[in-house]
């Protein structure tokens, strides 16, 4: 159970992140083979979700504080239903009927308030699995010697080390099934040694 402060009148996204880290991922996590990444971006750079488990499954996690407005929230979600397998939005109470009306049935969600000095989640309903994964924003997770990796594998060899990104996104999206390039991808993004933005994805 994560102390706070008792000057703190307001959960901040940090405290709720130490909070989500220590009693959520851990049940989902146990001992099978699986990568944290906080602050993942997705959709080449539109959107960054706070938390991203990666397993057997894709999942993500986003905060919105007591302090948090939702402008952006919207936006988010078109960008995470494309790409994770379950989504969990763990909010202030304050924000608790309005996050209801935006987020998808499948969404699982959370309060996150102080009780007696120590965070408390309360879980409103759980994640159910998201029906409608985006290949080409599958496709967009992985760095150009990733995608060339994956062509090669299926035999795509001519040509593919000169084309740009969004080139490879196409030619990938559209030579695997989804079900097949999300195990893909996931086995990629948990072996990946380095998680800066740079050249690689060019």
């Amino acid at each position: 159970m994560l102390i706070v402060s008792h000057r703190q009148s307001r959960l901040t996204d940090a405290a709720i992140r130490r909070v989500i880290h220590v009693e959520i991922i851990p049940q989902i996590v146990g001992d099978s083979p699986s990568k944290v990444v906080d602050e993942m971006s997705i959709c080449s750079g539109e959107a960054r979700v706070d938390i991203a488990v990666i397993n057997g499954k894709l999942h993500g996690f986003e905060i919105k504080s007591e302090a948090d407005t939702l402008a952006r929230l919207d936006g988010q979600v078109s960008a995470y239903n494309q790409i994770f397998d379950t989504m969990t939005i763990i909010c202030g109470e304050n924000h608790l009927d309005s996050i209801k009306e935006i987020v998808p049935h499948w969404w699982g969600i959370y309060t996150a308030k102080v009780s007696f000095g120590a965070v408390q989640l309360t879980r409103i309903r759980f994640a159910e699995l998201n029906q409608e994964v985006s290949n080409r924003a599958l496709a967009q997770l992985l760095w150009k010697p990733e995608l060339i990796q994956l062509l090669n594998q299926a035999g795509i060899k001519k040509g593919v080390s000169s084309k740009p990104c969004r080139e490879l996104w196409e030619i990938v999206s559209s030579t695997f099934a989804t079900p097949v390039l999300q195990t893909k991808v996931r086995e990629l993004l948990k072996i990946r040694a380095c998680w800066r933005l740079d050249s690689q994805r060019m």
